[in-house]
């Protein structure tokens, strides 16, 4: 017997997505209630928590819902998503349970992260409307990168290589 004739009419039964929504919508409301009763920032964490890997992991679905042909650059952007969310979980359990390092594991799941979006974002200049290559577009993209790199290398990061405090395996 199917469903449909199992169910009284009119009724109607929520789809998942539907579902997960009014779950995290509880979620929210219970992190809100239990941070303003005990004045602690944990259920603000569980709860951007949850929003990001459940982002990453509805991306991946989408990702794997997409045809053969057209999966690559969706499945990039999910798993970007994924290590950026990993990565965030581990800076959270390290903020709940110690300090929080100089370098640490964390940085590994945020680079992974990076290396998707950018994968995908090259992927998606590299093909193009009409099977060539866009030049403009490429070089503008690449411009954005060298110089985004030249400022971040001026504000932080020539400043973490030169730090002799901690060893480069760490």
């Amino acid at each position: 017997m199917s469903d449909a004739t199992t169910r009284p009419r009119g009724q109607a039964v929520p789809d998942r997505p539907t579902l997960a929504a009014v779950l995290l919508c509880l979620l929210a409301v219970s992190a809100y209630a239990v941070a303003t009763v005990t004045d602690s920032a944990g259920p603000y964490g569980v709860l951007y928590l949850a929003a990001v890997l459940g982002a990453a992991a509805l991306a991946l679905i989408g990702a794997c819902r997409q045809h053969a042909g057209s999966r690559l650059i969706p499945l990039l952007v999910a798993l970007g998503l994924l290590g950026s969310s990993i990565g965030d979980g581990f800076w959270y359990a390290f903020t709940w349970t110690s300090a929080v390092p100089d370098v640490s594991i964390a940085d590994a799941f945020y680079f992974s992260g990076y290396i998707g979006l950018g994968g995908a974002l090259l992927i998606t200049a590299l093909r193009g409307d009409h099977g060539r290559i866009d030049v403009d577009g490429l070089l503008d993209a690449l411009t954005l990168a060298v110089v985004s790199l030249m400022v971040l290398w001026d504000l932080s990061a020539g400043d973490i290589v030169a730090d002799t405090a901690h060893s480069t395996s760490t």
